[in-house]
């Protein structure tokens, strides 16, 4: 019986060292994240950082649009205690694609320009210093601008400080 007892230490030990590796992993990967986070007073340099690099990039940006969805920072009323079911229950279901404490800020950019400038742009969108995701990329061609095509960008980034509407309108 100690054997098995003891046996069963050791597999749990290692178990646990492995799962504290991966902690320590996971949080440095957070703390990237967090510093790629950008604050509200970033975000119409950023705005402006992706209409430069496409048109630097030979891109001509036919249309861009930025809504922004700021978290939802208590509950609505009559919204039942976090983890409580009843009436209300559904109001606080998180928004999909927005994390508590974050400001989501979407861009809708319409591009025009040749395949590899489109590549090239994507490219220099991974490497700019706040955290985008891009959510979805859509190619057209039309034979009146061959060898250009139409592209449609949904760009998301997010912002731990408040005051992004007000920041984004302001700019705009």
């Amino acid at each position: 019986a100690k054997d098995t007892e003891l046996t069963t230490a050791r597999t749990q030990a290692a178990m646990v060292k492995k799962l504290e590796k991966e902690i320590a992993e996971l949080e440095k990967q957070l703390g990237i994240f967090r510093a790629k986070t950008a604050s509200s007073a970033e975000i119409i340099p950023l705005i402006k950082t992706i209409e430069e690099e496409a048109q630097r990039l030979d891109l001509k940006v036919l249309n861009m649009a930025t809504t922004v969805q700021e978290p939802l920072l208590t509950p609505p009323p009559g919204s039942p205690p976090p983890g409580q079911k009843g009436p209300g229950a559904q109001a606080q279901a998180p928004t999909p694609g927005l994390m508590p404490g974050y400001t989501k800020v979407s861009f809708n950019i319409n591009l025009q320009g040749k395949y590899k400038n489109l590549e090239d742009f994507l490219k220099t969108l991974q490497n700019i210093a706040t955290f985008l995701t891009v959510e979805e990329v859509t190619i057209r061609s039309d034979e009146n601008i061959y060898p250009e095509l139409t592209s449609k960008l949904d760009i998301n980034a997010y912002s731990k400080k408040g005051g992004v509407v007000d920041a984004v309108l302001r700019g705009l």
